[in-house]
């Protein structure tokens, strides 16, 4: 009977399963722990590794992949290549050195970097609160303890935006399961932001030809918010309903009230108190499935 339930501790796999794999590919004289020796294959001398880096360390050093690497990606070996040679003159030190990046490298090592960085008193740039070393791309003050914008220049910078329409109104949705795209409705395609949208419309087109409304529309219409300055500062409706009697009537689809939205509609009855807002629930959709859902085809 196989030992197939003998697992060591760390591992999902067999022990004697583990082992069969080890001695098909390393053989049975690398099942040990110890070190094995093995030759460079730029200087040609021997090294020691263990069996579990056979395979993947080919050099002996870094040193000797730098120079492995030299004009593997010149312009004579690659006619794509778009900068110089590997060889470069480091900025803090002067020293000539051999990197492997395809971009240019401006210093040999992360000491020279750091000494470029030195202020007017000959001294590494630190944080005035927590005296930690700053790195090249930060300014004064380290990420935690940075300065902030105050106040004022955050209202001047709001000020400008007040009464202007937010670039990200007609952006597609952010949710991928809502299945955004187009639907054909009544021989035309349009673009709505969820599933549940697409079947509202087959309903509303129904109550079109039911001379229960005149017409419909989607999202035809923005309010915006001009007294409010940080936020929500605007609102677009679903649709856009007009009756026989020619009151209009917009009408949201909603199956969750994130606080957004609720803030939205909280300002809509601040601000435009006298547009009617009709919201579509997911009790209420799911409830209008049953009814209609086989009769209009809903997607």
């Amino acid at each position: 009977m196989r030992n197939s339930t003998t697992f060591k501790k760390g591992h999902s796999v067999p022990i004697a399963w583990r082992n069969k794999i080890r001695t098909r590919f390393l053989g049975k004289k690398y099942l040990t722990n110890k070190k094995i020796r093995i030759i460079c294959l730029y200087c040609k001398k021997e090294f020691s590794i263990y069996p579990s880096r056979l395979g993947r360390t080919k050099y002996c050093s870094k040193i000797c992949y730098d120079k492995s690497q030299i004009g593997r990606f010149s312009k004579e070996n690659n006619p794509r290549w778009k900068g110089g040679e590997f060889k470069g003159k480091c900025e803090a030190c002067g020293k000539i050195f051999i990197s492997n990046h395809r971009h240019k490298q401006k210093y040999c090592s992360i000491a020279c970097a750091r000494r470029s960085q030195l202020d007017y008193r000959g001294e590494m740039p630190r944080c005035s609160i927590c005296d930690k070393l700053l790195t090249q791309h930060e300014a004064k003050n380290c990420y935690k303890h940075r300065l902030l914008p105050s106040r004022e220049t955050v209202r001047k910078r709001a000020a400008k935006l007040v009464g202007k329409m937010p670039k990200n109104m007609k952006n597609k949705g952010m949710f991928a399961n809502i299945k955004s795209g187009y639907y054909l409705i009544n021989g035309k395609k349009i673009f709505f932001r969820s599933k549940w949208e697409a079947n509202y419309a087959l309903y509303l087109d129904f109550l079109v030809q039911q001379n229960k409304i005149t017409k419909w529309e989607y999202e035809p219409d923005s309010f915006i918010f001009h007294k409010i300055q940080f936020g929500t500062r605007s609102y677009r409706p679903d649709f856009k309903v007009c009756g026989e009697d020619g009151n209009v009537v917009y009408h949201e689809v909603k199956g969750y009230l994130d606080p957004k939205s609720k803030t939205k509609l909280k300002r809509m009855r601040i601000y435009y108190p006298h547009i009617k807002i009709r919201l579509v629930r997911s009790k209420d959709y799911l409830a209008l499935r049953k009814q209609v859902g086989k009769l209009l085809n809903f997607f």
